[in-house]
């Protein structure tokens, strides 16, 4: 039944148009199209990641004719940028397409790639990912390879992969518990993998995927309290469609990793090394929309749900509200999914130069009784920053952020519906009951060459565990012994050429432990980073 309604669906999409090839929401192109939006001279949304090829390539291409309001580092990086999309550019031009091939060459973009097939039908693009990081503090390092590739197939069908194939030294440090670099979802000794791709049927107004992938909702530069990069990414269906340039809207349902054991599939096997059992099975749907009332002001809203133990076709309507589908399905409060609520703003004003957002979390929340003062459940996160391009110095960006997140925000008292994928939530890594003050400031040397400062002060009190009743009136804010995390990191970046990386580094970190109340001890480090590496 699900293939025939998956097929139905496929086959009345509508003529397509242009491809949908997806960036790595880590790339730096957003950076560079964002500022230059805060600073009025394009108009670009990129709340909700990751982004087509298509799309940013179309404001590189609008840009061409705004050089004058650039700055000369700018404009050099713009002529950059420009030979990464060379190909999705064509289309802006009156030259026939011709077939191009290509190993180890420039090829026309000017552009290194290890192969290059392109016309008028067929597409396909290859490079090899290879990156070496060192850690000074006891000789720590990790290295990688593997391969990223991306094509298109006629005007409607576009494909991408990547893949890495990890080693590191030191496992524990790895895994990044307390850290906003991605968890490992899966791992063998001191070798782990990740792997992302997406299959996308695109039209005038909307795309269709099937993919394993990262979503980033919500605004922040330290972190994204609706879904960030913090856990592993997870296998989905999406669809985003976008009728009209003020309105967008986006729906997936995602297939996560519970990680905990259904003792009904338990079974012993004659080799007693080899023991069979799987997982309770843990999916997640949600869904956004954007509106745009003028190009500098946005906002969004959405809501999400996770539920577990068998599929539930009713989530695959991505107009639903699901909120109240448990009242539909006849579920308790104990039986139904763990459902969240969310919205974010963002405004960006020219004359200043400057991006003021917000991002309100609700996981839980009578919202009658705490207006009246009662004591009820809530679990609320919330994000305000602000971020200035060129104060007073050109080619200087500044952001200053603050994060607070209430105990027991994306903690669920059935184990297998937590707000997280491999057990790493999917929000804000800096987790529930905390809050973050941050700081940066990054200043463009020259084309590729950045300088970068941060510096960040975290509190966080007890985290939640399972068996614990939880919205206890003594659980206020900061509960339980706190740890108080400051870090500062300074950093020299170099992109040498498109997608070559070397990056050097100073970090400096103090952790406040209390050991009983109001008594703390303090652990100071201090170590030094290098890294250089080859494709995203």
């Amino acid at each position: 039944m699900k293939r025939i309604i998956l097929l139905l669906f496929l086959t009345s999409i509508p003529a397509t148009y242009s491809q949908v090839i997806f960036v790595p929401v880590e790339n730096n192109i957003y950076e560079y199209l964002s500022e230059l939006s805060i600073k009025g001279i394009i108009s670009f949304n990129d709340d909700i990641k990751p982004l087509s090829r298509d799309y940013i390539s179309g404001k590189i291409h609008e840009l061409e004719s705004k050089k004058k309001y650039l700055t000369e580092i700018e404009i050099e990086e713009l002529e950059f940028y420009s030979k990464e999309y060379f190909f999705e550019l064509k289309k802006y031009s009156q030259e026939k397409s011709e077939s191009i091939t290509g190993f180890f060459n420039l090829n026309d973009d000017k552009r290194f790639r290890a192969y290059t097939y392109y016309d008028s039908l067929f597409s396909i693009f290859v490079d090899p990912i290879l990156g070496y990081n060192l850690k000074s503090h006891d000789i720590k390092n990790h290295s990688w390879n593997g391969l990223n590739l991306f094509g298109s197939i006629g005007p409607d069908i576009s494909f991408n992969l990547n893949f890495k194939d990890n080693h590191v030294s030191n496992l524990i440090q790895a895994r990044n518990a307390f850290s906003n670099s991605t968890g490992i979802g899966f791992f063998a000794g001191s070798d782990y993998d990740e792997v992302n791709g997406n299959l996308t049927f695109s039209w005038k107004w909307g795309d269709f995927s099937l993919g394993k992938d990262y979503f980033v909702w919500g605004s922040g530069q330290s972190g994204q309290i609706i879904l960030s990069e913090k856990a592993p990414s997870f296998p989905f269906i999406k669809l985003r469609v976008f009728p009209v340039s003020w309105l967008d809207f986006t729906y997936f349902h995602g297939v996560l990793s519970s990680g905990v054991i259904d003792s009904s599939t338990i079974r012993i096997n004659k080799n007693p090394y080899r023991p069979h059992n799987e997982l309770v099975e843990k999916y997640m749907a949600a869904h956004i929309i954007t509106v745009r009332p003028y190009s500098n002001f946005n906002i969004s809203l959405g809501e999400s749900v996770v539920y577990s133990d068998r599929f539930q076709p009713i989530y695959l309507i991505p107009v639903l509200f699901f909120r109240l589908v448990d009242h539909y399905q006849g579920f308790t409060d104990a039986s139904g999914g763990n459902a969240q609520l969310f919205a974010n703003l963002s405004y960006k004003n020219s004359y200043l130069n400057s991006e003021i957002y917000s991002t309100l979390f609700i996981d839980e929340l009578t919202l009658t009784s705490y207006l009246k003062g009662k004591n009820a459940p809530k679990a609320v996160a919330y994000t305000i920053g602000t971020l200035f391009i060129d104060p007073f110095i050109r080619d200087i960006n500044i952001n200053l952020e603050y994060t607070k997140i209430d105990p027991y925000v994306y903690f669920h008292e059935d184990d297998a519906q937590q707000y997280t994928n491999r057990n790493y939530q999917m929000g804000h890594w800096i987790g529930g009951n905390s809050d973050q003050v941050h700081f940066s400031m990054t200043k463009k040397l020259a084309r590729g060459l950045n300088l970068c400062l941060s510096y960040d002060y975290i509190r966080k009190g007890h985290s939640p565990v399972l068996g614990e009743i939880p919205y206890q009136p003594q659980d206020s804010f900061l509960f339980g012994l706190r740890t108080n995390y400051k870090f500062i990191n300074t950093s020299l970046n170099y992109e040498l050429i498109n997608d070559f990386f070397v990056k050097v580094g100073y970090n400096w970190e103090s952790i406040d432990k209390e050991i009983i109340s109001n008594v703390f001890t303090s652990d100071k480090d201090n170590y030094f980073t290098f890294s250089i590496n080859y494709g995203l």
